[in-house]
């Protein structure tokens, strides 16, 4: 089969999550015999030559060069209009054509769209796939938001299918960022946003053929609002990797993630306010360590004693390699958490919030400790701190039920199974 991926940023340097999710599907198809093609975005905030990623990868690849970045003036004018700021930031005439291009040629190819940001631009290169012309402007008709809209044509031989592989449900971020904002008019934005995000996730669940979620949570979601629509849950999978030997600080804790991400930037003021302050209380010699890029301007600053921010790392493994303990204190957020699963792997034991441990593989949620309030997370680290050698003992349990059930091979292969079932005879 031939899988065109779509993704709004370059999956390499595989510096975070969503890079890390898009990867790992590239790699999972490859091996399980199918042609996959890349196009992704080349924006200010993430951009790699295209012969990197090509030579990365080993596919053919096609960036388009995009102005995405959020602008107070964007923001504002995003009031007069029906759709989410983000999806219309993301609406990108320059991709669709391409998308067109490649599906006049390529006329069977399975369109799997990485997140929801894309799914604007395949949608109106699909739809031109059938009416002749693909153009932005046709994406917000009359019947946007209508009960009962018509939808794109069901794919038959020789048509393009269109994938959604949601990495999170978006409205739930911007709703539970919305609940934890003090902030009035930014409450009120929040709010906006969720809405339309929530309308616009609805929306397009009636366009695309099938979905792909990489969240239990986010699959049950899916499950009860658009039941008829082909579904296959599969998470992100995981390489098999070599194990480090170096030596762990079991004092020492470490944090790594884009700073870009609003749910990081909560999480990460919530610990250093009300977490540690209590393990520092408890157990002076414990130490942060956390990095991430695009860092707002003076996140970094005003941080206690103890903890240390090294911004963009260029190797996420060896940044964790001395570090005994994970933690991902997440508020607010949706989809698979793939720091946990890239932590699990490595061995490490993993410190989370039940916002961090929703939606992971059944199973998943025995190898890590959950807590959500100020106190027991403190507890839970101050426990593993205290027990270096269970600590040990468990964070190597959890790296086996990484290789046992998110082999990206295996993965690979029961998406294409499912594929193949989606085309008809």
């Amino acid at each position: 089969m031939e899988v065109l991926i779509v993704a709004k940023k370059p999956p390499f340097p595989a510096h975070d999550g969503e890079a890390i999710a898009v990867r790992q599907m590239i790699r999972g198809l490859q091996q399980a015999g199918n042609t996959v093609y890349l196009m992704y975005l080349n924006t200010e905030k993430h951009h790699a030559p295209e012969q990197d990623v090509a030579n990365d990868l080993g596919i053919q690849v096609h960036a388009i060069e995009a102005q995405t970045r959020a602008t107070t003036f964007g923001a504002l004018r995003n009031l007069l209009s029906d759709l989410p700021y983000h999806v219309e930031r993301f609406a990108i005439t320059e991709l669709s054509a391409a998308i067109y291009t490649h599906l006049k040629a390529h006329p069977d190819t399975i369109v799997q769209c990485e997140g929801l940001y894309t799914l604007v631009s395949a949608y109106v290169a699909i739809g031109g796939f059938h009416t002749g012309e693909a153009k932005i402007a046709y994406f917000v008709p009359a019947h946007y938001g209508a009960e009962n809209p018509p939808t794109l044509p069901r794919a038959k031989p020789q048509q393009p299918l269109f994938v959604y592989r949601s990495h999170n449900l978006e409205h739930e971020i911007w709703s539970d960022l919305a609940k934890n904002t003090t902030g009035k008019l930014k409450k009120r934005y929040f709010e906006l946003q969720y809405k339309r995000l929530e309308a616009f996730e609805r929306h397009m669940l009636r366009e695309v053929h099938a979905i792909v979620p990489i969240s239990r949570a986010d699959a049950a979601w899916y499950t009860q609002n658009r039941p008829e629509i082909p579904q296959y849950y599969l998470p992100t999978g995981m390489d098999s990797r070599q194990q480090n030997d170096t030596p762990v600080k079991a004092s020492a804790l470490y944090f790594i993630g884009g700073m870009d991400w609003l749910p990081n930037l909560e999480g990460l003021r919530w610990f250093k306010d009300k977490v540690w302050p209590i393990l520092h209380s408890a157990s002076p010699a414990i130490t942060f360590e956390y990095a991430g890029r695009n860092a707002p301007d003076g996140f970094a600053t005003h941080w206690p004693a103890g903890c240390t921010f090294h911004g963009a790392v260029p190797d996420a493994a060896a940044f964790a390699a001395d570090k005994a303990i994970c933690i991902v204190p997440l508020l607010s957020g949706s989809g698979m958490k793939i720091k946990i699963a890239e932590a699990m792997q490595a061995g490490k034991v993993v410190v989370t919030t039940s916002k961090g441990a929703a939606g992971l593989p059944e199973g998943m949620e025995n190898h890590l400790y959950i807590a959500d309030t100020p106190e027991a997370f403190a507890q839970a680290i101050l426990h593993c701190v205290n027990n270096p050698e269970h600590t040990r003992s468990k964070g190597l349990q959890a790296r086996d039920y990484i290789a046992q059930h998110l082999n990206n091979t295996q993965l690979g292969r029961q998406l294409t199974q499912f594929y193949q079932t989606l085309r008809p005879a």
